[in-house]
Formats: C-alpha cells, sequence, structure tokens
C-alpha cells in the first residue's frame, strides 16, 4: 500500500502508512476548534481543544484505586489522606473564642519572646525571671482546645539575662535564642535542642562583643537557611546593626555585622518576607524625630546587605514595632505605637521592591483608640487572619484586634477587645499551627499581686477544613463504605456524576467540597465543565 499524505511535507499534519503525524507548535494556536489536536514540542505532549481550552492528552486519565476512610458518595471530589487513605473533604465552621487565663509563672516575668516549635508541637516561651536574679529561662506549653499547659522551667543563662528574640530554624529543628548578658552586656546567643517536654543548650556565642541594648529581634530566612539578629548597638554610638547565623546542631556561628542605620536606634522584631525572600528590620530612628523607619535586607552566605531606610510614620514611633509577613499578598505588616496621637496604636501594609531593597507602604490604620504599648501580632495562615494582642493602658487593660489584609489595605474585623480585665507588659503572641490557635502571653499586673507570666489561647473564626492547595486527586468514580477499596477518576478523565455545572468554564473545588467557577483558598483546580453534569478533570 502506497502511503497518503494530507499536507504538504512540513510542520502540518500527516497521515502515513504506519503513523499519524500531528502540526508541531510550540504554544496553543490562537484559534482553534472542538477536536483540534496538535504536537506541543515544548513539553513533547498532545493537546486537544475541547471547545473552551487546550488540555493535554494522553498525560493522565484512568483511576486510582486506595481505601476509603469513611463513607463516599459517587461525584465527592476526593482527598489523599495519612498513609495514602482516599477521603472526602470536610470542614467545620469555627466562631471566635479564648480560653480562660492560664498562669505559666506566678512571679515576675519579663521580656517575654515567643515561637512556635513544629516538629515538638510546642509554645516556647522565652524571659528573664524577675524573681530569680534576672536569669534567662524557657517554658514549653502545649495547646489543647482553647487551653495549655506547661512543664518547668530551664535556665539558658543563670547571670543577668534581657531576651531580644526567639526564633525556629525548621531546617535543623531548633530553637535559637538572642539575648544580652552580663558579660559585661554583650549580645549573645544560644542554640536549644527541644525534645518532648525539655530543652538542653548548646554553648552560648558572642555576637556583639560591645555593651548591646535590649531592643531587637531574630527572625529566620527560609531561603538562605539563615538566621539574622537585628539589634541596637549601644558600644558604637547606638547605631542599628545586623547579624547572620549559621545553625549546625546546637551550635552557631557569624558572620560580620552589619550596620543599616547610622544614627541611634530602638530596635523592633523583623520579619521574612518569603515571597521576596527578603529581611524586613522596623525601627525608630531617634536621631529623626523617632520616626518609624523600615529596612530591606537580603542574606548572601554569611552576610547581609541593605537598600535606604523607607519611612513608614512621620510620628514618633516610640519603641513598640514588629514585621510579620503576610503570604497571600506577599507583603509585610508592621504595627506601632503613635506617640504624638496619645499614644494610639496603629499597623501599616508595606510592599518589598526586591530590585532595590525598598518598600512601599499604604495608609495606616489604626487598631487602638487609646494608650497602648507592648504590642504582640500574629498571623493565622489557616484563618487568615492577624491577631494584635496589647495593652490598654487608659483603662488598665488586655485587649486584643483582629483584621485582614488585602494588598496593602488593613481592615479591622475588631479592636478594643478585653482579654483580661488587668493590664499587661511584654506582650508577645504565637500561633500554633497544629492547634490552629493563637496564644497571647504577657506579664499581668494588680489585683493583690506585683505581676505573673499569664497566656490565654484564641482561637479565630474561620471555616476550618482538610483541604490542601495539593491533595485533591479527583472525584470518587461510585458509591463505597468505610474500609471499602475506592476507585477515584484522576487528571484526564471525564466525571459525569456532577450537577448544576456552568458549561464550557473552569470550576474550582472548595473547603466545604462543592465545585464553584471562582478560586476558593486554597486554590485548587477541578477541571472544566464539558455538561452540567460532566467535568473534564485537570491539574
Amino acid at each position: 500500500m502506497a502511503p497518503i499524505f494530507v499536507g504538504p511535507t512540513d510542520d502540518n499534519s500527516k497521515i502515513r502508512d504506519n503513523r499519524v503525524g500531528f502540526a508541531i507548535s510550540t504554544a496553543n494556536p490562537g484559534s482553534a476548534s472542538e477536536g483540534d489536536v496538535y504536537f506541543n514540542s515544548s513539553d513533547s505532549g498532545l493537546r486537544a481543544y475541547d471547545g473552551s481550552a487546550w488540555s493535554a492528552v494522553g498525560a493522565g486519565g484512568g483511576t486510582y484505586s486506595g481505601i476509603a476512610s469513611g463513607a463516599i458518595s459517587n461525584g465527592d471530589p476526593i482527598i489523599v489522606g495519612t498513609g495514602g487513605t482516599l477521603g472526602i473533604i470536610s470542614s467545620t465552621n469555627f466562631t471566635e473564642a479564648y480560653g480562660a487565663l492560664q498562669t505559666w509563672y506566678n512571679a515576675a516575668a519579663y521580656r517575654i519572646e515567643s515561637v512556635y516549635h513544629e516538629t515538638e508541637d510546642k509554645v516556647v516561651i522565652v524571659y528573664q525571671d524577675g524573681s530569680d536574679s534576672n536569669k534567662g529561662k524557657v517554658k514549653l506549653g502545649t495547646v489543647s482546645g482553647t487551653s495549655i499547659s506547661f512543664g518547668s522551667a530551664s535556665t539558658f543563662n543563670s547571670g543577668i539575662t534581657m531576651p531580644l528574640g526567639v526564633a525556629y530554624d525548621p531546617d535543623e529543628e531548633k530553637i535559637i535564642i538572642a539575648y544580652v548578658g552580663d558579660d559585661p552586656y554583650h549580645g549573645n546567643a544560644i542554640v536549644g535542642n527541644v525534645s518532648g517536654g525539655s530543652v538542653t543548650y548548646g554553648s552560648p556565642v558572642t555576637f556583639n562583643a560591645a555593651s548591646t541594648s535590649s531592643s531587637g529581634g531574630v527572625t529566620y530566612d527560609s531561603n538562605a537557611k539563615k538566621v539574622v539578629i537585628a539589634f541596637e548597638d549601644d558600644g558604637d554610638s547606638e547605631k542599628g546593626k545586623a547579624i547572620v547565623g549559621t545553625v549546625s546542631g546546637t551550635s552557631i556561628s557569624f558572620g560580620s555585622e552589619v550596620e543599616f542605620e547610622s544614627g541611634r536606634v530602638t530596635v523592633g522584631r523583623p520579619g521574612f518576607d518569603a515571597s521576596n525572600n527578603r529581611i524586613v528590620i522596623p525601627y525608630s530612628d531617634r536621631d529623626d524625630s523617632e520616626k518609624g523607619k523600615a529596612v530591606v535586607g537580603t542574606v548572601s552566605g554569611t552576610s547581609i546587605s541593605f537598600g535606604s531606610p523607607q519611612v513608614f510614620s512621620t510620628s514618633n514611633t516610640g519603641t513598640e514595632f514588629e514585621a510579620k509577613y503576610h503570604p497571600p499578598s506577599g507583603n509585610m505588616v508592621i504595627d506601632f505605637v503613635d506617640d504624638t496621637d496619645s499614644g494610639h496604636g496603629y499597623v501599616i501594609v508595606g510592599s518589598v521592591d526586591s530590585s532595590d531593597n525598598s518598600m512601599n507602604f499604604g495608609t495606616a490604620v489604626e487598631f487602638a483608640n487609646y494608650n497602648t504599648y507592648y504590642l504582640g501580632l500574629a498571623y493565622d495562615a489557616d484563618a487568615q487572619k492577624f491577631f494584635l494582642g496589647h495593652s490598654d493602658y487608659t483603662n488598665s487593660l488586655s485587649k486584643y484586634a483582629v483584621f485582614t489584609v488585602s494588598g496593602t489595605t488593613p481592615t479591622m474585623l475588631s479592636t478594643g477587645t478585653q482579654i483580661n480585665s488587668h493590664n499587661s507588659s511584654h506582650v508577645t503572641s504565637v500561633v500554633d499551627t497544629s492547634s490552629k490557635r493563637t496564644v497571647m502571653v504577657f506579664t499581668s499586673t494588680g489585683a493583690g499581686y506585683f505581676s505573673q507570666g499569664r497566656a490565654i489561647v484564641f482561637r479565630h473564626a474561620f471555616l476550618d477544613t482538610n483541604l490542601t492547595s495539593t491533595n485533591f486527586v479527583g472525584f470518587a468514580d461510585a458509591n463505597y463504605s468505610d474500609g471499602a477499596t475506592a476507585k477515584v477518576q484522576i487528571v484526564g478523565s471525564i466525571d459525569d456524576a456532577q450537577t448544576g455545572l456552568t458549561t464550557g468554564s473552569i470550576h474550582y473545588v472548595q473547603k466545604d467540597g462543592t465545585l464553584s467557577t471562582s478560586a476558593g483558598t486554597p486554590s485548587v483546580l477541578a477541571g472544566i465543565a464539558l455538561t452540567d453534569t460532566k467535568i473534564l478533570i485537570r491539574k
């Protein structure tokens, strides 16, 4: 039989006696009809046009089988769970709530810092023990529901200690504590290994051999896998400086100090911008009318370089501020106190420009219309909300605010909510990602006692779900009972057990297991509707 050719002898389609050739292109054609097929040379795969969009051919399709975890109905969106089990998407609608006030130290606790240890599922509290010669100590908290319990304290420095901050290194699974010791008042760091309910420490390392102020903080750069400590160098005219640390086991080593502000500063808690891989350090410039400023740094090896400082507040910002990352927008949130506005509290959102390490800020929004101080900011990724614990010095109360962020705009959902009937100081807030709770840690004063270390567990109002950005696998092919072998139609297959779809539209899986033409959070693509009951599963 003689070969048959359709089209010229180039990249157009051909039919021959032993194969079929398809038109070749590096991109989807600009116009197409349903049923058109071509070979994409950029990814070496066939693509077909279904009347609305191009889809890969032969890259998926078919079914996957696994053990059902719970009852499954035909057409249910299915996720893969622990051990490869298959189950439906479930959700719970939580209301805002907080538990009873917990006492973790029945005496004076100062300069409190906190962090969450992911692998050990512990809230780590670092503090200066004012009732035991001002030693540096750590307590571990375990969250259960809206309660938290604590173990015994461990001492990481037996001399006078002023903690600067604490960070968690997820790569080494260690905590890093920066503090000012009495040797005399040098900047030191120590690495702690948390195991169960105890902490063991490596040897302390001095990162600043001059007199170091108690203002500053610590953050972890997950891109460079380095610790960054920001501090005020009292031994060098109170300049703002930062240094990069490398953790190995329970040891830490440092590069050289780098100056980010030549004037006198008060340094806040720094944060890490994961979208731009940049460090953001907020501070008050005491040689420039105490304006609130932020500087953006890039870690390279064991060093850090900075762009020009950016002003986020022309008012006197005092000494309380911190920077927290907002993953959905890729921006940084800074809280601060405006001392020229009767000590009222504000938050402002800034976007980092990685091309020159600058920042562009939106408009500051007030969260406290009273004299406030001691701020503790935390972001809950599940609820997609910020919690801001703080003191109300005007009325001697402990309060919190809740807000969301869109772009560079913060929106207050609640402000001035009382959480304790006494004043608070040395406030810090931390999210326990396992329990999806926020813990506000502080020192409470009044009511017949001098001071006590206190904590409250807070829960945001949110729709909790077991759906993630990666665990959706497809749609159930039939009804299955718990423990049965379930068959799931996967990418490339067409599921015909749906209802109410919008023909020709992309659909997304929602937190409650329904489908919608709008992306949810997380954004999970289901596929394209071929009819109101059929969906071509896509990734």
